[in-house]
Parts: structure tokens; C-alpha cells; sequence
């Protein structure tokens, strides 16, 4: 193909626009490339893009509000403006659409609103205002040329497109569509398909999703794209048999056909009359009831398009499912609805109406009648969303999202009590899939809530699905968010309050396991946020808050405990401390659930480095528990272990020792020496006994926890790499640094595929490995280690909790060998500050982080200021190790090395 005078570039939606504009060019003597004339299956987009836009000597673009939102357009577009070359773009604009400022001063050919014949003269009007007169002869139409060789095929199809068929009635156009693009062209693509002949199935495609989706939008708006396909299009409204019957006897009128007798006869002339054409498309709204097709089904020749929100159609034909808008197209709407709305203010809008097309649309709408400040809008649409516009019907006379949920609520309780009160439960739920299960499986590992026996679990999830209330995979039900403020809506203050204690009692009954165990994670995960969701009083300070009931506390319990052992403290301590303020009120604060609570909100506070707040929560536990329960009982051993850790890891290791020694030899009496828990208090006590110095009796308890814990957990469970790691810990500071090495790296290698890489355990194997790669010389693939595990610290817990400060730490000694002094002295010193101001000056940390920059000091020469820095920090090291702590005699030795040093150069 030479030189072309066009290349057409348009959106994927304006086809047809296309084709016509094309066909007219061609017609008017000129020569035209259009890509679904021109580029063959399997053509490369991008090289047949550039290379047109080569050959063109101008650029026609189809401006409509699908054009700009096309990437692949737009890239056609903005390099055709950029060229050098005035004049290139010919902007033709086929619809009221809203032009981007930076392209407004080119001038257009409008075509929006004319019929045929003046939209001609103005398309070829426009283009010789630019181009003059065609350069030959308008090729003689039966004469064969390249143009009329190239789109004799498409001819027919270059229809003009506001041309409707002679048989019509489809509802008037949304002037506000907008987007579904990859849907159009799925549903192009099916009903593409023609019949090959006789008895051979039509093409029907079901539009199924839940009420307020646009299925309805969509189906309007395919008719219209595409009226020109077809010589008869007629609108159903399929609510019942008898509306459909109506509407495709009124067709049969349209048609000419005897429409005067019985129905039955009347659709009989009509199949018939449809069996002799393929040129027809029905489009059957709000289908029910699939098998009230049964009578009502058109012979197999033309096309069929129904929207239905009963997901059982899928036994007429493969569903394409219609869901909320993506992100963009919510906001487009919103804006176009609501000019006044920035960018940020309509995605605000959009998050909180769900993303729901029918929403967003009523949301846009109310915002404009309202010009209500957007806060408020959302405060009221989270209180009383049936005041917020969702009450109101549309311009099309949809009467709108509540009465539409309102009605399916009425629907399903007068066909199933029981599916309608499991329906109010889970709008108290989270908006998320909610896994439901028989009481009584036989799949082995099957995990949900339970709702009843076999039977009456599939009878309520297949009646909920039916009626588009709920989206569904499997057995689980999902309520979109503002379904879910509606169905809670319409009860009373009494009516929330007991089917929120019975939507907690529901999900209470999930089975879920041990929390600590990562085979149960994705369980948990499933229930967290209804956990979450239920925790809310529904109607805070209406009437006297009563605790939860007792299953539900429990499963609160273990949730907030798997927050915390999978790593998700941020939710665990948020979840937590909500709900401990709920308890404390309810329950009591020496309740045994609300000290369980406590302990569990302490390990959040901990892991995210808050390691004050965790020591006086531990230790006010401990004191309760003491009180009530006595020394020996399981739960005040649990509380004095968990305090034991927080005096180690604020220094004060003395007092850690002692608690230790006396927890771990409690349970071994009371529990026996494979307990977990009796595991757990000597792994604390090996790793206290290291930071005192104490290695090679922390190596003998560390190797006996390890052997236990595989023997009862197996090598992957956590406690288990938990124990590995701190064993190659003690073989590396005694000396066995390849032995370290290899345990380490078997260490990570499990953690990373059972707890993943930014658990925050994988991530301290990962720093202590990088420290096995420095000690064997290996400082270049320990500084890639560590400065990778500082980036996934920093990211996930901040720059001052204290596994962000060893990684920064250790990091520092890594460029200090490497020879980069002085950015180690930076790190050491940011370091050592952010300790001393979160730890104090004492914390082992700390002294630790003032020995490395001295040694930076004196590296880089000031003598004097690594020898006051080296005094002072042993100075503190002498009070709070003693003089034979390995750290202590490290200090003393880098001293004593400096002072040789000072003295040498006074001698020279």
C-alpha cells in the first residue's frame, strides 16, 4: 500500500462512523486506510500504526467521548498533533462529547445531529477546505480500483450510522453512557456469529449481573451502535410472560403480520416469519424466570440478547457477567454528571458508592441538585443512603437502586423466609465473599460459615443469587456495599440490633483452626473482615451495649492472634484496640476474654516496634492474672512469658533472665517438656542467654528446642524456622560461620515459600543471613541482602522500628568494609540518634550503634571524637553487660587499638 490521503483513527465503539466516514472519502476519489478494512488478523496494532501514520498525508480523527478514552486512539492522535506538518489532524465530531482544552482551537467538521445528506456535504466540505479538489477523476463507480477492491466486501456495512431499521422500538439512548468498551466488543464478537443453516442454535447472549450494574444501559446502547446490522430490532420487557407476549405481538404489528387473534397463533406467524430472515435482533429485558423463555423463544436465525439478573441462564447460554464500572469510568460518569467535582472528589464518591454504575449515576445526579459539600454527601450516604439519592428514579424511569433491592427483598422473603433472614445477616457482614458450608460435609478440608444441612444451604444461596442480590462464586455470597446499606436501612433500631447478634452468631460458626498454623491463614483471611465488620456496634449509644456472644469472642480471638503470627499487625492492633475498648465496657477489664484480648493486642504493639506500650500492657496483665488466676496457671504463664520478652528487648536483660528461667521451669512442671508453650519459653531463654554472652549454653537449648519442634511441628511450621534461625545465629557468633550459613539459607528458603518474603520473620533470617555472607568475606552480596531487607523494613514497619534500625545498622558496617566510610559514618550516626531517642542510651542496641560510628570516626581520622564516643560507650557497656560480655571486651579491644594509635603518632 503507497501513500494514502487518510488514515481513519477512531475508538473500537465507533465503528460504524468509521466505515461511513471511510466509504464516503472513497466514493469522493479518495484514498483511505482504515484498520478493520486493512489490517488482517494477527496484524502487529503498534507497527501497523506507525507505519500508517507514515503513509498518511492526514490524519482523520472521530472525536466522541469514547476516542479520548481510548489509549490506542489516543496515541494515534497525539502523534499525528505533534507532527511538524500544519493541518495533519482533520477532527470530524460525530457526537456531543467533551474536547480536551489542549485540542480545542483545532478547527472541526460537525457532523453531531445532521441526518445523511448534510453530514456528507459538511464531511466532504471539511476535508477540501484543507485539501481543495480531489488531484483525479472520482473513480466511475463500477470500475474496478485498489479503493473500491479494498472495501467492496464492506460496502454494505458503511451504513450511515444514525439510520435506524424500519422495525424499531428500543428505548432513546443514554446521552451519558459511558465506557463498557470491552464489553461491546465481547458482545459484538458473539453476536457476530451467523447461523450456518437450519436447526443450528441462535445467537443468544445473556448480560447477567446484580440489579444496578447497567445491563440494561448496555443492551440500549449495543442497539444502537449497531441498528444499521440489522432491518428489525424490538425492545421485550420480559418481567413476566405476559409483558413479553405484548411486546412481541406489537412486533408482529410493526411487521405487517395479522396480529389479531389468539397469542399463541399470532407468535406462530411470527416465528415463522423470523425463520425466513437473520437480519433481526430481540433484546429480552429483566428475564426472571428462565424457563419462561420455554414459549417464548425466536426461531434459530437471528440474533438474541437478554439482561437477567438469575445466573441460571447460564443453562440457555454462556452469561456475560456484567459488574461494577473500573475506577476511571465511575469517575467519568460522576464529572459529567457533576462538573463541579474535581478528580480526587468524584474517586471519593465512586470508592464509596462501590463503583455501582446505577449508584454513580444517581450519586452524580443528587450531588448537581444538591451542591452538597462532598464530605457531607458521604457522611449521609453512610448513615441514611436512601436519603443520599439512591431513593430516587432516573430520567429513563428506572426507579432506582433502593426500590429495586427493596422490591427483591419482599421477593425473596415471600419465597424464602429462612434465604431472607440470612440475607439481613450478611448485610452486616463486610462487602466481601462470605464462604458458606453445610453443618454436616463430606469433603474433607471444606471451610465456611454453616447455614444448615446440605439442602438448605444450596436452596438459600441458589434463591439469593437469583434474584441479582448477591454476587456468588461457588457457595459464597458477596452483598455489594451499598445493597448492604440499604437491606439495613429499612430495619428498625430493635430489628439491627438482634439480626447484628445473629449475623455474629453466623460467622461464628466457621471452623477456621489454629491461628498460629499457616495452613489455616487463608481461612482467617476469608473471615477477617467480617470479624471486622461485626465488631461495630450498629447503632452506637441507641440502646445499652451487651457483650457479643461467647463464640464470637472466641473467633475474635483467634482472628486478632492470626493478624499477629502472619505478620499483619497494623490490622491486628486497629482490630484489637477497637474492640478492647468494647470489652472493657461490656465485659469487664479482669474478664478472661478481655485479658486474652489484651495479651494479644500487646504482640501487635511489640512487632510494630511500640515496645513501651506492649511492656505496660504485658505487665499489667501479668499483675491481673496473677491476682485472679495464680502463678501457675497456663494463662498468667503465657502473660509472663510475653512480658519476659518485652524486658529483653527494652535491655533489660537481668530482669528477662529471671522471669524466663522461672516461666520455663513452671511449665515444664505443669505442661511437660514438649509443650509449645514450654518450647516457646526456652527458645525466649536462648535468646537471652546470647545477648548476654552466654553462646554456647544458648546453642545447647536452641539445638534442643529445634530437635522438639520438628519432631511435634515439622520443619516448615514457623516456630520451627524460628528455632533454626536462632541457632545459626549462635553457630555464627561461636565461629561456624558456613554451618550458619546453610541453615540460614535452608531457613529462608522455607520461610519464603510458607510465610512469604515481607513476613517479618523471613525478613530478620534474611538480615541474618546477609551478616553469614559478611563474616565469610562475601560484604558485596551482604550489602545486596541488607540493603533489600532495609527497603522492605522501612516500607512495612518505618524507618524507627527497631528491625529497620538493625537492618540500617548492619547495612553501615557493610559500606564501612566495602571502604565508603563516609556514607557509614551518615547511616551509623541517623542510626545511633533515632536509638538513643527511642531506646535511651543504655539499650544494648544502642551501645552497639555507638561503637560503629566511633570505629567510623576513627576510621575517617578524628581520633578524638572515636576515643570519647569508645570510652563513653564502654563506660555503659561495663554497667549494664559486666566486663566478660563479648560486646564489653570488642569495645575494650577497639579502644586499646586506638590509644596504641593516638600514642604512635605522638612518638613520630
Amino acid at each position: 500500500m503507497g501513500r494514502q490521503d487518510f488514515f481513519i483513527s477512531h475508538a473500537g465503539a465507533d465503528d460504524q462512523w468509521a466505515r461511513w466516514i471511510g466509504w464516503q472519502l472513497i466514493d469522493a476519489g479518495y484514498s483511505v486506510e482504515l484498520d478493520v478494512w486493512d489490517w488482517a488478523a494477527g496484524t502487529n496494532f503498534v507497527d501497523a500504526m506507525r507505519i500508517a501514520l507514515e503513509r498518511a498525508d492526514r490524519v482523520l480523527a472521530v472525536y466522541t467521548d469514547a476516542y479520548f478514552a481510548g489509549r490506542h486512539a489516543q496515541a494515534e492522535h497525539t502523534a499525528a498533533f505533534t507532527s511538524p506538518r500544519s493541518g495533519r489532524i482533520v477532527p470530524v465530531v460525530v457526537e456531543n462529547c467533551q474536547i480536551p482544552e489542549l485540542y480545542a482551537p483545532l478547527i472541526r467538521v460537525e457532523l453531531a445531529g445532521f441526518d445523511e445528506r448534510e453530514a456528507r456535504r459538511r464531511l466532504l466540505d471539511g476535508v477540501a477546505d484543507r485539501k481543495g479538489r480531489p488531484p483525479r477523476p472520482v473513480a466511475f463507480p463500477g470500475q474496478t480500483t485498489a479503493a473500491h477492491d479494498l472495501t467492496a466486501a464492506a460496502a454494505n456495512a458503511a451504513v450511515f450510522p444514525r439510520r435506524k431499521p424500519s422495525v424499531w422500538n428500543i428505548p432513546a439512548r443514554n446521552p451519558f453512557f459511558t465506557g463498557r468498551n470491552d464489553l461491546l466488543e465481547i458482545l459484538e464478537n458473539r453476536l457476530r456469529t451467523v447461523p450456518g443453516g437450519p436447526g443450528e442454535p441462535v445467537a443468544i447472549v445473556p448480560l447477567q449481573g446484580m440489579g444496578g450494574v447497567g445491563k440494561t444501559q448496555l443492551a440500549i446502547e449495543y442497539a444502537h451502535r449497531h441498528a444499521v446490522d440489522y432491518h428489525a430490532v424490538w425492545w421485550v420487557n420480559a418481567d413476566n410472560p405476559t409483558l413479553a407476549t405484548t411486546d412481541l405481538i406489537d412486533l408482529a404489528t410493526a411487521l405487517s403480520l395479522p396480529a389479531d387473534g389468539p397469542p399463541v397463533t399470532v407468535l406462530r406467524l411470527l416465528w415463522a416469519t423470523l425463520r425466513e430472515r437473520t437480519d433481526w435482533l430481540l433484546i429480552y429485558d429483566n428475564v426472571d424466570d428462565p424457563a419462561s423463555l420455554a414459549d417464548l423463544r425466536p426461531p434459530d436465525t437471528g440474533q438474541m440478547l437478554i439482561t437477567s439478573r438469575n445466573p441460571t441462564l447460564r443453562h440457555v447460554a454462556d452469561l456475560l457477567e456484567v459488574g461494577e464500572f473500573d475506577r476511571a469510568e465511575s469517575v467519568v460518569l460522576l464529572r459529567r454528571r457533576c462538573p463541579a467535582l474535581s478528580g480526587a472528589q468524584a474517586d471519593q464518591v465512586a470508592a464509596a458508592v462501590g463503583d455501582l454504575p446505577l449508584a454513580v449515576e444517581q450519586a452524580g445526579c443528587f450531588l448537581t441538585d444538591t451542591s452538597l459539600d462532598v464530605a457531607d454527601y458521604l457522611q449521609l450516604l453512610s448513615t441514611h443512603p436512601d436519603q443520599a439519592g439512591l431513593a430516587d428514579p432516573t430520567l429513563d424511569r428506572h426507579p432506582g437502586l433502593a426500590a429495586v433491592v427493596a422490591a427483591s427483598r419482599v421477593r425473596l422473603h415471600a419465597a424464602s423466609p429462612p434465604a431472607a433472614a440470612l440475607l439481613d445477616q450478611l448485610a452486616f457482614c463486610a462487602p466481601e465473599p462470605v464462604p458458606l458450608t453445610p453443618e454436616t460435609t463430606v469433603a474433607a478440608g471444606r471451610f465456611g460459615i454453616r447455614v444448615g444441612n446440605t439442602a438448605t444451604t444450596a436452596t438459600v444461596v441458589r434463591q439469593i443469587k437469583s434474584l441479582g442480590l448477591a454476587r456468588h462464586a461457588g457457595t459464597s455470597l458477596q452483598l455489594h456495599r451499598l445493597v448492604q446499606a440499604i437491606l439495613r436501612g429499612r430495619l428498625s433500631v430493635d430489628e439491627q440490633v438482634r439480626t447484628h447478634r445473629a449475623a455474629q452468631e453466623l460467622v461464628a460458626t466457621a471452623a477456621p483452626g489454629d491461628p498460629d498454623s499457616p495452613a489455616s491463614w487463608p481461612s482467617y483471611a476469608a473471615l477477617t473482615p467480617h470479624v471486622q465488620a461485626l465488631t461495630d456496634d450498629p447503632n452506637p449509644g441507641s440502646s445499652p451495649a451487651r457483650p457479643e456472644p461467647d463464640q464470637f469472642r472466641a473467633l475474635a480471638l483467634a482472628v486478632t492472634r492470626y493478624l499477629h503470627t502472619s505478620g499483619r499487625d497494623t490490622t491486628g492492633r486497629l482490630l484489637a484496640e477497637r474492640t478492647m475498648l468494647r470489652w472493657t465496657l461490656t465485659l469487664g477489664p479482669t474478664h478472661p476474654d478481655t485479658l486474652a484480648l489484651a495479651t494479644n493486642l500487646a504482640a501487635c504493639l511489640w512487632a510494630l516496634g511500640d515496645q513501651n506500650a506492649a511492656h505496660a500492657l504485658h505487665e499489667d496483665t501479668l499483675a491481673r492474672r496473677r491476682r485472679l488466676l495464680g502463678d501457675d496457671h497456663p494463662d498468667t504463664l503465657y502473660s509472663a512469658n510475653n512480658f519476659a520478652v518485652c524486658l529483653w528487648a527494652l535491655g533489660d536483660m537481668a530482669a528477662a533472665r529471671a522471669l524466663h528461667e522461672d516461666t520455663l521451669a513452671r511449665r515444664r512442671r505443669l505442661l511437660g517438656d514438649d509443650h509449645p508453650d514450654t518450647l516457646r519459653s526456652a527458645n525466649n531463654l536462648a535468646c537471652v542467654l546470647a545477648d548476654l554472652g552466654e553462646r554456647q549454653a544458648a546453642r545447647a537449648l536452641d539445638e534442643d528446642t529445634l530437635a522438639r519442634r520438628r519432631r511435634l511441628l515439622g520443619d516448615d511450621h514457623p516456630d520451627t524456622s524460628h528455632s533454626a534461625n536462632n541457632l545459626a545465629e549462635d553457630l555464627r557468633a561461636l565461629g561456624d560461620v558456613a554451618a550458619a550459613r546453610a541453615l540460614h539459607e535452608d531457613t529462608l528458603a522455607r520461610q519464603r515459600r510458607v510465610l512469604d518474603e515481607d513476613h517479618p520473620r523471613t525478613l530478620r533470617t534474611a538480615h541474618n543471613l546477609a551478616e553469614d555472607l559478611r563474616a565469610l568475606g562475601d560484604v558485596a552480596a551482604a550489602r545486596a541482602l541488607h540493603e533489600d531487607t532495609l527497603a522492605r523494613r522501612r516500607r512495612l514497619l518505618g524507618d524507627d522500628h527497631p528491625d529497620a534500625l538493625r537492618s540500617a545498622n548492619d547495612l553501615a558496617v557493610c559500606l564501612w568494609a566495602l571502604g565508603d566510610v563516609a556514607a557509614a559514618r551518615a547511616l551509623h550516626e541517623d542510626t545511633l540518634a533515632r536509638r538513643r531517642r527511642l531506646l535511651g542510651d543504655d539499650h544494648p542496641d544502642t551501645l552497639r550503634s555507638a561503637n560503629n560510628l566511633a570505629e567510623d570516626l576513627h576510621t575517617l581520622g578524628d581520633l578524638a571524637a572515636a576515643r570519647a564516643l569508645h570510652q563513653d560507650t564502654l563506660s555503659r557497656q561495663r554497667r549494664v553487660f559486666g566486663d566478660d560480655h563479648p560486646d564489653t571486651r570488642k569495645t575494650a579491644q577497639q579502644l586499646d587499638d586506638l590509644d596504641r594509635k593516638v600514642s604512635d603518632a605522638r612518638c613520630n
